[in-house]
């Protein structure tokens, strides 16, 4: 009998989560506003339903997001040289790496699997566990983190201000250069592109 009243009380709670959860993304804007670091906008069409397709557009500065893509790509943002964003994150194969968990420098393995970058834009939170307000909030994440990249910002600055084709680039987009600030803007803005329209699921609620 107890047993019963417990699945019934189980059961309606699972049910207002639900009814919260849908209330909560029918109530979201039709196009996500810019982020406190970027201009990217994002051009959807309404459906009816709480479940909303991926938009169709993206507006985005090409310059930056074109720095964020080498940035995503370099393995100048860990410590040894040895692992880029892109190496946990395969943005043509799902926008993760497909293991159970990650490795990073010296061969650390991470005690949770990378999340795909896919769409990620549109998370209310970062991290498996929500600790990252926003995509500009969890790029300083893996950087720092001793298990994955095990780097810090003095680091990372002296090595890309070390390279020619990295110092020209910032330069073009930033008069201040290599700065922490402009690294963290260009990962974002290229990972506000990352987003899949038209996907089978977005053609059927179309």
């Amino acid at each position: 009998m107890l047993t019963r009243y417990y699945l019934f009380l189980l059961t309606i709670f699972a049910a207002f989560l639900l009814v919260m959860a849908l209330y909560f993304m029918a109530s979201q804007p039709s196009a996500v506003a810019p982020r406190h670091l970027t201009n990217t906008t994002y051009k959807s069409v309404l459906v009816k339903g709480a479940i909303q397709p991926i938009p169709l557009q993206v507006d985005y500065d090409p310059a930056w997001a074109r720095l964020g893509k080498a940035l995503f790509n370099s393995t100048l943002l860990s410590r040894d040289n040895s692992v880029a964003c892109s190496s946990c994150h395969l943005v043509n194969y799902g926008g993760d790496d497909g293991f159970p968990v990650s490795t990073g420098i010296d061969n650390q393995v991470g005690l949770r699997n990378s999340p795909t970058v896919l769409n990620a834009t549109f998370n209310f939170r970062q991290f498996w566990d929500g600790r990252g307000k926003d995509l500009a909030d969890q790029v300083a994440g893996p950087i720092h983190n001793p298990v994955e990249m095990g780097s810090n910002w003095p680091q990372v600055i002296r090595k890309l201000e070390g390279e020619p084709q990295f110092k020209r680039a910032f330069l073009d987009v930033n008069p201040e250069g290599v700065t922490q600030e402009a690294i963290i803007k260009a990962i974002t803005i290229f990972e506000e592109t990352l987003i899949t329209p038209n996907a089978p699921i977005d053609r059927f609620l179309l």
